[in-house]
């Protein structure tokens, strides 16, 4: 079957349970309670994913037939590596209430063409959308207190030249950190992003 809707009465989701599926299209809602498992997903063919349960590390990381992602309300993270390589991922729906993008959540999404960060975050991890080739812009929420070093970076020895051009700060400029979560003053965000022409600072204070 192509789409497949978890049932109302699953509270849990099993190691493997969709390892190697078919299903092009998986809704998931709030009742399942304990957060699905590292690569759950390894070798299926999904298309679109509804998701509305916690999930942990990893978890869709290189489903390369991904293409879009909708996030329910009751998700406050991303946590990190949750969509590494999923290189056919054109769209993401984040929720209002999303506080945390981890480390390397959408390294490598190279298809990502667009992301909405709501008012909401506080966090974007470190290289969580490196080598996005796709992405055209970005707009820091003013709630935004920390993004990690590389988070957009672009490898540019793989042949990417990056496609952002317009970055648009809040009201203040985060604090930025390392991968271990120091301080940096050498955060290297925008390394490789060779299309950038526009970076607007003019609301920071």
């Amino acid at each position: 079957r192509d789409e497949y809707t978890v049932p109302s009465t699953v509270a849990t989701i099993s190691d493997g349970a969709f390892v190697g599926c078919p299903i092009k299209k998986l809704t998931i809602d709030s009742n399942v309670k304990t957060a699905l498992p590292s690569w759950s997903f390894n070798g299926g063919k999904l298309e679109e994913l509804d998701v509305n349960c916690p999930f942990g590390n990893s978890t869709f990381a290189r489903i390369t037939t991904l293409k879009k992602v909708t996030l329910g309300d009751s998700i406050t993270e991303i946590p990190q590596m949750a969509f590494l390589e999923c290189k056919g991922l054109q769209t993401v729906s984040i929720p209002s209430g999303l506080t945390k993008i981890g480390t390397q959540a959408f390294f490598g999404c190279s298809s990502l063409q667009n992301v909405t960060l709501p008012a909401s975050l506080t966090e974007i991890g470190y290289r969580a959308f490196r080598d996005c080739a796709a992405l055209t812009s970005i707009t820091f929420p003013d709630s935004l207190e920390k993004v990690g070093n590389q988070a957009f970076l672009i490898t540019t020895g793989n042949g990417h030249t990056g496609s952002l051009t317009t970055v648009t700060f809040g009201t203040k400029i985060p604090t930025f950190l390392t991968s271990d979560g120091k301080e940096s003053d050498n955060p290297g965000l925008f390394l490789g992003q060779n299309q950038l022409k526009t970076v607007d600072m003019s609301r920071c204070k």
